[in-house]
């Protein structure tokens, strides 16, 4: 009798696993909807040094949102999505945060985010040096903020949120390179923070939907020895205030589905 009732939960592992190859093979079919070659630095490794043969390889895609490029995501923006603003509770200051809405999102892969990205930081970098150079400034009081900014320039992601809807098809028209431009799914929230005496409202990305990319064991083997990338590139021990070199690349496509995967993994040699 315990055996005739183990059939109905085999019965039920079957048809999820089956439902589930049915999802992944509709996404790979066709043509990929996006293709792009990135490093370690728009996906870094997610924990595994010291893992065996057959364990499991997972990297993170990550996009860079800063505040002094990404001016599109305003109030008007908002409106287009039919996304709710912070409110005021009446009565009191406590702000009501709506929650966050499914949209698609446009990542653009070194383009011209990326350059302003890059001029703002030299900038900025620039402007650190010749302070410390006319006295102003003491060099242990521009490490940190130094650091970072290299951190940001040398280490940090070039994928850059560049505009989001409600249909990935008009998005698509609108940026057809899909080697440069990657359209995603995406929690998406609205912000709203006091500047120059005023309340100014916009939105930001809360997470991607599909974030974390599965490394199959017939690929994972030049990751197998790394140690994780973790927050700060961390891994680099010989010289921890300069930024470390991406160590691999991954060619990764997205589907009918936008869902991705990975087709190939490489080292990069030190200095290339």
């Amino acid at each position: 009798m315990k055996r005739f009732h183990l059939w109905p939960a085999l019965a039920l592992v079957l048809a999820v696993n089956a439902l589930a190859l049915t999802g992944v093979a509709y996404n790979r079919a066709d043509e990929p909807e996006a293709a792009m070659t990135l490093s370690e630095r728009e996906l870094p490794l997610v924990g595994g040094y010291g893992r065996e043969e057959n364990s499991g390889v997972s990297l993170r895609l990550e996009w860079n949102w800063d505040a002094a490029v990404e001016t599109w995501f305003d109030a008007a923006k908002l409106t287009e999505l039919g996304m709710s603003v912070p409110e005021k509770r009446e009565g009191s200051d406590a702000i009501r945060q709506p929650l966050p809405k499914q949209v698609f999102v446009v990542l653009e892969y070194e383009g011209e985010a990326w350059r302003r990205f890059q001029e703002e930081k030299e900038r900025k970098l620039l402007e650190l040096e010749e302070s410390l150079k006319r006295g102003e400034t003491q060099e242990d009081q521009i490490v940190g903020q130094r650091n970072s900014l290299k951190h940001g320039l040398y280490s940090g992601s070039r994928l850059f949120p560049v505009a989001a809807g409600l249909d990935p098809g008009p998005l698509r028209q609108r940026y057809p390179d899909n080697r440069r431009y990657l359209i995603v799914p995406a929690l998406a929230r609205a912000t709203s923070v006091h500047e120059e005496g005023r309340d100014k409202t916009g939105g930001m990305i809360d997470s991607l939907l599909v974030a974390e990319l599965h490394v199959p064991l017939n690929l994972n083997a030049p990751l197998l020895d790394l140690a994780p990338s973790g927050p700060l590139f961390n891994y680099r021990h010989d010289s921890p205030a300069e930024p470390p070199e991406p160590r691999y690349e991954v060619d990764v496509r997205w589907g009918r589905r936008l869902e991705p995967w990975v087709t190939e993994v490489r080292r990069i040699e030190p200095g290339m």
